[in-house]
Parts: structure tokens; C-alpha cells; sequence
């Protein structure tokens, strides 16, 4: 058995890498472009378990030989990222990216960097993922973590008996699938990293080089089997994207559309084969491994230098030629010359496997000392209680959320062993009210309660989720209700507070990728329509407020807060460390015009007896929408106010409500 060169799988790895450079640079048409991943998976596993099989067929397999070729191809390139970030990074990166990069960069070099992002519970697809420089490496750990096994799994079934070798490929890449399709429903997140969710796409690779590419087509068939390869990858790259259940089932697209481009490959001269083996692609395919390991620390970088999920396209631009350069000039003066082996290694063979070694203890202390350093914060010392001042919550708000999400329990806040004469209702924009509206209680010697809970407005009758998670909106409004209804003599002043936009318009969080879900009516089971939700928010509200008031109840909604343009104390900590934007305010005709739908709604709810509106951005904002005073960050991120902010401005916004 002979695996001879073939262009045509280089130009299979630059479509590839393409794919996933041009999805996570957020290139429209892209979305789905992380299944190049998959792609490299068939591919590794058609090459390197044809070796293998190649090599126990002549009697030369060596597990020693077999190691040193994937330390000289695997290591070098990836020690050379992971030793960059650091020396970039601590120039650029603020502490707490500092920190995630060295939590992750000792899996990242032992590769377990992909039950690292399990345990962690980084979604793949999630805002915070844009941010870890790191992540990408899940994909090598996976690929390393098979090769574990693989060699002496083989060497095993050609000793005990050869033609057990396919059978027990076929059984345990199936096994795997089975696997993977069961825990996508599961565990997503576990599926889309572990490896016996993943180990059956580099099985079909193998299923391929161990046997099905011994099956002769014919140039017709080829042709066919090539154009459905491509369709299959060309549709997963364009209809896939975050919310594609996956690995799974979808996985066998790209798959299989990997595999067939692969088979038929051996037929020359097919439209595919000409296509692939183009200089350009196979050119691209040789920097292919490089490509992907720099891609995604330079567009990382761009991130935190930007603060933000989207950064300019200039930038993104400027990230993917930096990329594509460091790729070349690390192929050329580092994964080059460490491959070579015999009379013209630059090392031998013991040296390789010491130097690997040491490499990974280097990685392993430095990133050790960054860990106990806590991200170095000596780099900026004066703003490290600035920054945690914004982001951490009082106890009070943290316990309020978790009691009423758990058991609809209102926390009590203000003035204590009295009846409770407020009601704070709301989500997660109400909850960063409670600082202030505590110690405003206090001071006046009003006692009040809370039922507030992340991500569920006070729009009673809809259910939402996030991540998929079912929040049990609709439960949660249900229980403040009936604290109206049993306790009469209490609750006089009823605050209604959210995060409105969100609820009431297309229009998504100012810093904030991809889109909200929506809300679904419990009686219909039906998601409202984004282009109807206002007009069905607001026909709820109304219901609301008039159910509220007919009891002689007053109504205090609160307008949102005016969002800014980027997470506040990200853009603090990137204008501190070589950041691209100006820590600059968003201006108030900006905050106006973005909002208008939502204020022109809360505005006709004001206008029905018994019901104040407090204009948050109106109390907050002049010209501009600041984002510090008085030396404290106002924001906890691109729209929560700060405990500073809260307790500044409740005084302010409820100067003239009467409890």
C-alpha cells in the first residue's frame, strides 16, 4: 500500500483552514466554517492511519519513529504561538486575558486543552469564547489524544490478525458516532470537545485509507462523487452556525463530503482534482497547520484591542494578513527544518524529544507565574480595584437573583420589620438597581422586596431561553404576580425594570454578537416575531400596569440604560494596554436615536394613570453618556450599571417618586 503526494489534499486543507479563518474573522457566508475543522480531522486520519497501515504491512513500524514525526510536526509551530502570546500579551493583554491565557496554555501544551474548555464550560460559539487566545487548540488535543492509542490499537490487530484490522475500524468509528449523535442532545458542549464524540471523524479517514479507497472508480463516478464533496462542504460552511446541534448528525456532511473529495481525489484529472491541486490552494494547504494555529490569537488580539466581539473590518483585515505572514515565516524557519530527519535533521532524534520537553516545562513555570500573579496586574496596579469595583456584584444582588430563581423567594431589602411597601420586578437590569434602591430605601425608612432574576423581563405569559436553557420566565412573572394578589396590604409601589431593547426591538446589545431569543407565548407556544414584538410587549405592559393600578397601586417603570458602544471595563483595561479605540462615551443623540421604538412605547405606557416613567439615559447622560465618575467605572460591562452607578444615581432617578 502506497500514499504518494497528492496536490490535491493540500488544496483539501486550504479550503480547510479557509473555511474556519473566514468564520471566526465573522466573514458573512461563513458561519459555518468551523467544520474545516472536521475536514482536517478525515484528513489527518486518512494520512496518518495509511502509514501506519503502510508501515506494519512492511514490517517497518517503529512507535519511537512514529512520536518523533509528530513532535517535529506538531510541537514546534505550537510552542512557537503559545510563546508568542505571552510575549505579546504581556505588552497588550489586560490582567484577566492575561490570566485565561495562561490557564489554558498548559493544557494547550500537555494537549488536554479540550477537556481544559469542557471543564470550564466555554461554549465554543459564545461571547466570552471570542476572548480566549487559546481555544482553538481543543482541535490538536483531540487529534493527539487519538493518536495516543491508534498506533498501538493497529500494531495490536495486524499482530493478532490483519484482516481484524478494517472490522475493528468500522466498529469503533461507528461507536463513536453513536456517541456523539446521543450526547449533542445531552451535553453539547461536552460533545463538541470530547474526544469519543470526535474520534469517529478521523475513523472515517481511516475506514478510507484502510480500505475504501481501495475501490476503484471510475472518472464518472469521481466527477459525481467530487462535485457532491463539494456541495456537502460549500453547504455546511454556508447554512451552518452557532446554533447548529453539534457534532452529531450534522457533522456527516462535512464529513463525508471531506472523505468523497478525498476517494475521488485518486481518479486524476476530475474538475475537483484540477481545482485543488491550484498553486494558490496547495501553496495555502502547506501553511495550512501554521495558518490555523496563529489565526485565532491574532484575531483574539484584535478583540481585546477593539473591546469588542465585531472589530473594525480594517483590523480584522490587518489580523488575517498578519496571520497568513507568521504562518509562511514559521512553516519556512521553524516546522520545515525541525521535520527533517536523518542525515539532514537539524536535530536528532533525542534532542527533539528533550527539547519538546523542556519547551513545555518553559510554558508550564511561565504560565505558573502569570497564574500566581494573577494576570500580572503589576503592569497596571492603579487600575485593578477600578476594574473589580465594576464587575463584582454586592452580596445582595447575587443572593436576590439566586433565591428568587430557585425558589421565588423575594429578598428583602431597605428598612427591616416592616411591611414591605416597594416591589422591585425585572431581570438582570433591574437587579443592578438594588444597591442603590437599598440604601435609598434605608434612608427613608421604607421597607421593600425584590423578585429579579437574569434574563426575564416582567412580561408575564412568555417563557424565554438562552443557550438553549429554558429560564421559566413564565413561572418566575407568575410568582410576582401572586405576590400581589396575597399580599394586598403591601407592595404599593411596584418597580418595573428590564433591559427593554432587547424585549421590544430588533435591535440587539450595542457590544453584543448573534441575536437574543425570543420571547414565546406559554398560551400559544409560538415565539413572538421580532418585526411584532413591540407591539405585543407593549399590549401586555398595558394589561400589566392597569391590572397593577386597579388594585391603587402606583406603577414606576424605568427606562433602560443607555448603552455603550463596547463593554465599559474591557475598553478601561484595552485603553491601558495599546487599545485601538479612544475609552471615548457614547453620545446621548446616539443613545436617543438607537432606542426611540422602546422610548415611545414607555412613554405611551406612562401616560395611563397611576404610572411614572423614570428616563434613565435623561437622568444620566448631557451631551454624552459618561462612562465614569467620581473616579468609578459606571458600567459592569456595555449596559449594567456598576454598584457605584447604581447607588449614585437611584437617589437621582427616584428623587420625585413617593413611596
Amino acid at each position: 500500500m502506497t500514499l504518494d503526494y497528492r496536490r490535491d489534499i493540500d488544496g483539501l486543507r486550504a479550503v480547510a483552514v479557509l473555511a474556519v479563518v473566514l468564520c471566526h474573522a465573522g466573514l458573512p457566508g461563513f458561519a459555518g466554517g468551523f467544520v474545516g475543522v472536521d475536514g482536517f480531522f478525515v484528513i489527518s486520519g486518512y494520512l496518518i492511519c495509511g502509514i501506519l497501515a503502510r508501515e506494519l504491512d512492511a514490517g517497518s513500524f517503529s512507535l519511537a519513529s512514529f512520536y518523533e514525526r509528530r513532535v517535529r510536526r506538531i510541537l514546534p509551530p505550537l510552542f512557537a504561538v503559545i510563546a508568542a502570546c505571552f510575549a505579546v500579551g504581556w505588552f497588550l493583554l489586560p490582567p484577566p486575558a492575561y490570566l485565561d491565557l495562561a490557564r489554558s496554555a498548559i493544557p494547550a501544551a500537555l494537549f488536554w486543552s479540550n477537556l481544559h474548555f469542557r471543564g470550564e464550560g466555554s461554549d465554543y460559539f459564545a461571547p466570552a469564547a471570542e476572548f480566549q487566545p487559546l481555544l482553538h487548540t481543543w482541535s490538536l488535543a483531540v487529534e493527539e489524544q487519538f493518536y495516543i492509542a491508534v498506533p498501538l490499537a493497529l500494531w495490536l490487530a495486524w499482530r493478532i490478525d490483519r484482516r481484524l484490522l478494517a472490522p475493528a475500524v468500522v466498529v469503533a468509528t461507528l461507536a463513536s458516532f453513536a456517541w456523539s449523535v446521543r450526547m449533542v442532545d445531552a451535553t453539547p458542549t461536552g460533545a463538541f470537545y470530547a474526544i469519543q464524540s470526535r474520534a469517529w471523524e478521523l475513523g472515517v479517514g481511516a475506514m478510507l485509507a484502510l480500505g475504501g479507497a481501495r475501490i476503484t472508480l471510475s472518472r464518472r463516478a469521481a466527477e459525481v462523487l467530487a462535485g457532491l464533496g463539494l456541495c456537502a462542504i460549500g453547504y455546511a460552511v454556508a447554512a451552518y452556525d452557532g446554533s447548529t446541534p453539534f457534532p452529531g448528525v450534522a457533522a456527516l456532511v462535512p464529513v463525508l463530503g471531506t472523505a468523497a473529495l478525498i476517494w475521488a481525489g485518486q481518479v486524476h484529472g476530475t474538475f475537483a482534482t484540477r481545482f485543488l491541486s491550484l498553486p494558490p490552494l496547495v501553496w495555502v494547504g502547506l501553511i495550512s497547520y501554521a495558518l490555523y494555529l496563529w489565526h485565532w490569537p491574532a484575531l483574539v488580539l484584535t478583540r481585546h484591542l477593539t473591546a469588542d466581539f465585531e472589530p473594525p473590518l480594517t483590523a480584522t483585515v490587518l489580523a488575517i494578513a498578519a496571520s497568513v505572514l507568521l504562518a509562511w515565516a514559521s512553516t519556512r524557519l521553524v516546522e520545515a527544518p525541525l521535520r527533517r530527519r536523518g542525515a539532514q535533521a537539524v536535530l536528532g532524534r533525542n534532542a527533539v524529544f528533550v527539547g519538546s520537553a523542556l519547551a513545555a516545562i518553559a510554558i508550564v513555570a511561565t504560565a505558573n507565574l502569570v497564574i500566581r500573579s494573577d494576570g500580572a496586574w503589576s503592569r497596571a496596579p492603579d487600575a485593578r480595584d477600578m476594574v473589580e469595583q465594576a464587575t463584582t456584584r454586592t452580596v445582595l444582588e447575587e443572593s436576590c437573583r439566586a433565591n428568587w430563581r430557585a425558589t421565588r423567594t423575594a429578598c428583602r431589602l431597605g428598612a427591616a420589620d416592616k411591611v414591605p411597601q416597594v416591589l422591585l420586578w425585572g431581570d438582570s437590569h433591574a437587579a443592578s438597581l438594588l444597591p442603590g434602591l437599598d440604601r435609598l430605601l434605608r434612608e427613608r425608612g421604607v421597607a421593600g422586596a425584590a423578585a429579579v432574576t437574569t434574563a426575564c423581563p416582567p412580561i408575564p405569559g412568555f417563557r424565554r431561553s438562552r443557550h438553549g436553557e429554558d429560564l421559566d420566565c413564565a413561572v418566575q412573572n407568575a410568582a410576582a404576580l401572586r405576590l400581589l394578589i396575597e399580599r394586598p396590604d403591601a407592595y404599593r409601589t411596584v418597580i418595573l425594570s428590564s433591559r427593554w431593547v432587547s424585549h421590544m426591538t430588533q435591535v440587539m446589545g450595542a457590544a453584543e454578537p448573534g441575536t437574543h431569543d425570543p420571547l414565546v407565548s406559554v398560551e400559544s407556544g409560538k415565539a413572538i416575531p421580532q418585526e411584532r414584538a413591540g407591539v405585543v410587549v407593549e399590549e401586555v405592559l398595558t394589561r400589566l400596569v392597569d391590572s397593577i393600578t386597579a388594585s391603587g397601586r402606583q406603577v414606576v417603570i424605568v427606562g433602560g440604560v443607555p448603552e455603550q458602544a463596547h463593554d465599559v471595563p474591557q475598553l478601561y483595561l484595552a485603553s491601558r494596554f495599546g487599545g485601538l479605540v479612544r475609552f471615548e462615551p457614547r453620545p446621548l443623540a446616539t443613545v436617543r436615536q438607537r432606542e426611540a421604538p422602546v422610548d415611545a412605547i414607555l412613554q405611551r405606557l406612562a401616560m395611563r394613570p397611576g404610572v411614572t416613567l423614570i428616563d434613565t439615559a435623561g437622568v444620566m447622560c448631557e451631551s454624552d453618556c459618561p462612562l465614569m465618575a467620581g473616579g468609578h467605572l459606571l458600567y459592569r460591562d456595555s449596559n449594567h450599571l456598576s454598584t457605584f452607578a447604581s447607588r449614585w444615581l437611584v437617589p437621582q432617578m427616584f428623587k420625585s417618586v413617593e413611596f
